[in-house]
């Protein structure tokens, strides 16, 4: 197990990774952009801008070779995931107890939907957690070399 997580550090093309990184995650973004509109969730209306954001300077700095600009996407992205855990948890908490509708990101939804996308939330933070940690990497190997 640990050496399968080591030799999925050690990639060729970082580069392309990093661009397959910034691209879905813009089009992550954009989709997640849509549904906090449709929910009218207006602070998640603005992370989402602000994370298409991180994601063009991510785009940009490694276009240019410039670490600098993948700080952006590494803080935004920190914060996003601690943002999707907290609501996350609070969504479940909501709902376990609830004989109501709760208010998702699909508007109002039975307390089992609720549970559901809680959960989906969970993983979309731990999968966003290997993103930022390749990027955290492909970062670092620019810095140090000034190359991939």
């Amino acid at each position: 197990m640990r050496q399968r997580v080591t030799s999925l550090l050690n990639i060729d093309d970082w580069e392309k990774t990093v661009n397959i990184i910034a691209i879905g995650h813009i089009v992550l973004h954009m989709i997640f952009l849509a549904f906090e509109i449709y929910s009218e969730h207006w602070y998640g209306v603005f992370g989402s801008c602000l994370g298409i954001v991180s994601c063009v300077a991510l785009a940009y700095g490694n276009k240019k070779r410039s670490p600098l600009l993948f700080l952006p996407y590494l803080l935004f992205s920190t914060v996003l995931i601690a943002a999707w855990l907290g609501a996350a948890v609070y969504l479940i908490a909501e709902a376990v107890d609830s004989d109501e509708d709760v208010h998702t990101l699909l508007r109002y939804q039975s307390p089992t939907v609720a549970i559901v996308m809680g959960s989906i939330e969970i993983v979309i933070s731990l999968v966003q957690a290997v993103a930022l940690a390749f990027v955290f990497r492909a970062g670092n190997l620019l810095r140090k070399n000034g190359f991939y």
